[in-house]
């Protein structure tokens, strides 16, 4: 339900309000030939607002998970955080998990979101690695940092919500989440969902 209501928020973000904000960044751009300077300057921050607007509909429920399936939308969040972070960040992929459905598919996406959100925070400048395996009938996605880690015995407990939201997630999609991780050996997160409870 609540992804549901993710969904539609996002629709309406991006069907409604960023069509309206395009609409008068076009307007100003028309009218800049009268008063140019104070135009360009009002241009501008629709037009960053626009960006913010997109951002946060892509961010409650990427469309690229419904057009194009887990596969590029788990591509394009490595690729959008190599950019964005300035961080080594590699996609790979053994088989395809054609069978999942969208339920398992979104639990897995939020979960890598999640990870590479934790990766940004806690893991320092870093190396992180994002790998989608399918194999008979089950999917497993691993992500891998090679940062600063934690003590896993002193610190999981403390971690916070993040890794009580990605474990939650794992075993709403049928499957199950591991984490491993000590100081100065980086952090790997392991999830695996069978497919065949899905069919």
């Amino acid at each position: 339900m609540q992804e549901d209501e993710r969904q539609r928020v996002a629709r309406e973000l991006h069907d409604d309000i960023s069509q309206r904000l395009s609409r008068i960044e076009i307007l100003c751009a028309r009218a800049e030939q009268n008063d140019g300077q104070k135009l360009s300057s009002i241009r501008a921050e629709v037009q960053s607002l626009n960006t913010d607007v997109r951002e946060i509909s892509h961010r409650l429920h990427p469309a690229i998970l419904n057009d194009l399936g887990l596969s590029a939308a788990l591509k394009a969040l490595v690729e959008d955080f190599h950019e964005k972070e300035g961080m080594p960040a590699t996609w790979s992929e053994v088989g395809s998990p054609e069978k999942l459905p969208q339920s398992a598919s979104t639990a897995l996406y939020r979960i890598c979101q999640e990870a590479l959100r934790n990766v940004r925070k806690h893991a320092g400048e870093t190396h992180v690695k994002v790998t989608l395996e399918s194999e008979d009938d089950n999917v497993r996605m691993r992500i891998r940092d090679f940062g600063i880690g934690f003590d896993q015995d002193t610190e999981y407990p403390t971690r916070g919500l993040g890794l009580i939201s990605m474990e939650e997630r794992a075993r709403i999609a049928g499957g199950t989440f591991s984490i491993s991780s000590s100081l100065g050996n980086g952090t790997t997160i392991d999830v695996f969902v069978p497919v065949k409870e899905h069919e």
